[in-house]
């Protein structure tokens, strides 16, 4: 039975660079996101690291962070919604 679809936008399938801040990982933490909307996305993690419920994600070449709660997280992937609506992905 196919999973329920709980997404409200549509996501599209990248391979952007991002970093995830977190405590006791100076710098952050690599990611990939995989697949981005206006209000989430997956990370493919640089290794297998439990995530808080809330973290800050950053991307580089935006050079714009923003706070986003973890939906689900396995191994080394990671869905998270974000607090606020990013206008450069909405169009």
């Amino acid at each position: 039975m196919p999973q329920e679809e709980r997404r409200h936008t549509q996501r599209r399938t990248v391979g952007k660079r991002a970093r995830i801040q977190l405590d006791g990982i100076p710098g952050g933490l690599d990611c990939t996101i995989r697949n981005l909307s206006a209000d989430g996305a997956k990370l493919e993690l640089s290794g297998e690291h439990k995530l808080d419920k809330q973290v800050v994600i950053y991307f580089p070449t935006e050079n714009i962070r923003i706070d986003a709660s973890v939906i689900w997280q396995r191994d080394n992937h990671a869905g998270v919604a974000f607090a606020r609506r990013l206008a450069w992905i909405a169009g």
